[in-house]
């Protein structure tokens, strides 16, 4: 079986290791994997095991206008041309192996790539599998189905992160089938995070530059609780800084420019931000991100907004949970776990645990295997399926 996994340049950035995890996994398990990604002005170091195509940005095309986004000097002959020529690169890759077509499924992640995977599953009579990572596509979902039910695609497929997901999937009148493939990392054995107990603890605030406001407002009250704290170190996602003026104005009037570092590229650079002892999420988009996982993996406390999507965070389980994100709920947030160490250490261990115990890469990998495996047989599951009787794998 021929796999390729096409991604879009925010989640080639963003999702590199856990793509990078997938090529290994999939190709040891035996299906053969091509990735495809844009260019990027860093090159992205192959894990070895796949065969890689640098695709060129395509302008949106027809899942644009279902999406409501404007177009713009785009041409269906435009993105047709640049299939052919990926269509053009597999061609050459199955030549040199067993026979059959030149691929057999187009996994998409990232909405900035599934115009041209579309377009290449089609060409290339594969079918194509959509991941619904984020809460933001769900609405549009059903849009992007009727488009397709008028026979101008592939057999389509909606593939989501974890049951939440899934079930708003099916919620919003979609009717493809939707499985389930739980994102995996991998687990240190014990807990990483808080090992210098008499030491500074270190924060680190992610960011998608894309909500100022829940940002400032998160900003506002980490300034309230560590006001009588000198030993807290705060990393801030570079990408905050995109609405430059009125970050860089709330971290003056907070008086936190001394105290805060910016850190480029978090998400694809991690090393260094899961060596801390918190992970904020302050930004209410109903994402599901890796790094999130992994920071649950190693012991952080994780401080987020609450979201109906985003089931790995439990309140007082696995997470302290805002529920309004007004500023006096993240300085409660903030002051309970930096006065009593032991409550956030019983909620990254908690993490921890239940990461180690649900979420590892094997699972992730079987569960693909097995969905791949399913969207190529002749008992493929009809489009009218439910949660009801649609396997979760």
């Amino acid at each position: 079986m021929r796999v390729m996994l096409i991604s879009d340049a925010s989640m080639t950035l963003r999702e590199r290791s856990l793509l990078g995890r997938l090529e290994v996994g999939l190709a040891d398990g035996g299906v053969q994997v091509i990735r495809a990604a844009p260019p990027l002005p860093t090159p992205l170091p192959p894990a070895g095991l796949a065969e890689f195509i640098q695709y060129e940005p395509c302008d949106w095309g027809f899942f644009a206008s279902r999406l409501g986004r404007s177009v713009s000097g785009f041409g269906g002959g435009n993105l047709a041309a640049r299939a052919r020529r990926l269509v053009a690169h597999l061609e050459e890759i199955a030549a040199s192996g067993a026979g059959g077509g030149p691929i057999d499924i187009v996994h998409a992640w990232g909405v900035g790539c599934w115009d041209l995977a579309f377009e290449v599953a089609w060409q290339a009579d594969a079918r194509i599998a959509l991941e619904v990572w984020t809460g933001d596509l769900i609405d549009r979902l059903p849009r992007i189905e009727r488009h397709d039910e008028r026979g101008e695609g592939p057999p389509l497929w909606w593939i989501a992160p974890n049951e939440s997901l899934r079930q708003a999937v099916y919620a919003s009148g979609a009717t493809r089938p939707c499985l389930l493939a739980p994102w995996g990392v991998h687990s240190s054995p014990e807990p990483t995070a808080w090992r210098m107990t008499d030491g500074p603890a270190s924060i680190v605030m992610l960011s998608s530059g894309a909500d100022p406001e829940s940002l400032i407002s998160a900003l506002e009250g980490l300034a309230a609780a560590i006001c009588t704290e000198p030993d807290v170190v705060v990393f801030l996602d570079a990408a905050a800084m995109r609405d430059h003026r009125r970050v860089w104005k709330a971290l003056e009037r907070l008086d936190l420019l001394e105290r805060v570092s910016l850190i480029a590229d978090v998400e694809g650079r991690r090393e260094l931000i899961l060596q801390a002892d918190v992970l904020v999420q302050p930004e209410l988009r109903g994402e599901i991100r890796s790094i999130i996982l992994e920071a649950m993996s190693r012991g952080m406390t994780i401080v987020a907004q609450r979201h109906e999507w985003m089931s790995e965070l439990v309140n007082d389980e696995t997470a302290l949970l805002v529920e309004t994100a007004r500023p006096a709920e993240w300085e409660d947030a903030f002051r309970r776990l930096l006065h009593d160490r032991a409550i956030a250490q019983s909620k990254g261990a908690a993490a921890h645990a239940v990461v180690r115990r649900d979420r590892p890469v094997s699972r992730h990998i079987e569960a693909l295997r097995d969905i791949y495996h399913l969207m190529s047989s002749d008992e493929s599951l009809p489009f009218s399926s439910t949660p009801e009787n649609v396997s979760r794998l």
